[in-house]
């Protein structure tokens, strides 16, 4: 039946035309529809694999981040912490800021990511410790005793005061953001 068929759509082409085209042309279109669908197929898994790697990689650079930043932003909290303790224990107070200045030493030395810490009385002292490139560790001091002059010593590896490399007249911590800002919390 199949062979009739052919048969009478072939008598119905006019003249003479070569078989040729006729067979060709019908895989052609076959391979060419196969060959464009597996394209299709294959861009489109391409862009979800793709979507999904970069999704995977987005949740892993987050849990990085995360896992990196949460001990940097805990570590100031801890210092702060440690530093309260000392002053509800008695062990520091705010009348002798100078006492302050070995236990700050020691700490800058222990937390590796932080580069200063300092303190500030409601009485204008004031006394820090900060990593600097030249001289690579300093302590910063005023009170009473200094005029209020904010007094900078570079320090020696086990934490004497050498020179004084700079001198800042009339300095008052309670005018530093950091000190407001703990005042407007009531954390003093």
């Amino acid at each position: 039946m199949s062979i009739n068929f052919i048969n009478r759509i072939v008598a119905k082409i006019p003249g003479k035309m070569s078989l040729l085209p006729v067979l060709v042309v019908p895989f052609v279109l076959q391979i060419t529809a196969t060959v464009g669908l597996i394209g299709y197929l294959s861009f489109k898994n391409g862009q979800r694999t793709v979507n999904d790697l970069a999704g995977q990689l987005t949740a892993e650079i987050f849990a990085r981040i995360k896992d990196n930043l949460n001990p940097y932003l805990a570590t100031p909290h801890q210092i702060n912490q440690s530093n309260a303790t000392a002053i509800s224990l008695g062990q520091l107070n705010f009348q002798n800021l100078a006492a302050w200045e070995p236990l700050f030493l020691e700490q800058i030395k222990i937390f590796d990511r932080v580069n200063s810490i300092v303190a500030g009385s409601n009485q204008k002292g004031f006394i820090g410790v900060e990593i600097r490139q030249d001289p690579p560790l300093v302590v910063m001091f005023s009170e009473k005793t200094t005029g209020y002059n904010l007094r900078t010593y570079a320090v020696s590896e086990l934490g004497k005061r050498l020179q004084i490399i700079s001198n800042t007249a009339n300095y008052d911590p309670r005018s530093r953001p950091w000190y407001t800002d703990a005042v407007t919390a009531k954390k003093i």
